[in-house]
C-alpha cells in the first residue's frame, strides 16, 4: 500500500481498478 501512495498516479489506478473489481 505504502508503494501505491507514493505516486499519486499510481494511487489513481489502482483505485480505478479496485473500483472496477468490486463492480464486477
Amino acid at each position: 500500500m505504502s508503494l501505491v501512495t507514493r505516486c499519486p498516479s499510481c494511487a489513481t489506478t489502482f483505485k480505478v481498478v479496485r473500483d472496477q473489481l468490486r463492480i464486477s
